[in-house]
């Protein structure tokens, strides 16, 4: 019997960030098809390939999917490795879920997965209310006090408007993170 939280997959965009390659893992869309996607359709899956992952990522949610009529997104990088111990993000309860996936532990405590509400965008899903209520623009790169070097996650000024905004932020499942 089917989970009673798992999203509807036929009310759902799938959008693939494939830079630099133009291409993704194999799992990927073994993983979207054996979950109900119809990765044929181009209402239901896209790709993406932009060398700017924050444009890539806004222009995605403004132009792909909140111009369709899919109440769900997932984003997906093209280096993320899924399988069955994956499936737990589909049945998460929160308006917005990520996958846990290999982080650089060289990088500060926001990037991690401590948290129950730390976010990551290599693979994400989130609810059309959400998006609609939270932005444009939902990525943002943040940099030091002189603007001169990247400071921080893109993924952290999303996940803390969507919590201020009342919503819940939550991290299920897991995925391998690395080459293809």
């Amino acid at each position: 019997m089917a989970n009673q939280n798992m999203i509807d997959m036929q009310d759902t965009m799938a959008i693939i960030l494939t830079w630099p390659v133009g291409q993704c893992h194999v799992s990927i869309p073994a993983w979207l098809i054996q979950h109900g996607m119809d990765f044929l359709d181009p209402k239901a899956v896209q790709t993406v390939c932009c060398g700017d992952q924050v444009i890539a990522v806004n222009r995605s949610i403004r132009d792909m999917f909140l111009a369709g009529d899919k109440s769900n997104l997932i984003m997906i990088e093209n280096d993320l490795r899924l399988g069955d111990e994956t499936d737990a993000f589909l049945e998460a309860d929160g308006d917005m879920v990520c996958v846990e996936y290999e982080r650089d532990n060289r990088k500060p405590e926001a990037d991690r997965w401590d948290s129950l509400s730390a976010f990551h965008m290599g693979m994400w899903r989130s609810t059309r209310e959400v998006l609609e209520k939270t932005g444009p623009p939902w990525m943002v790169k943040v940099y030091d006090k002189d603007y001169c070097s990247p400071h921080g996650c893109i993924c952290e000024p999303l996940a803390k408007q969507v919590i201020n905004r009342g919503f819940t932020v939550r991290h299920a499942g897991k995925a391998l993170h690395g080459e293809f």
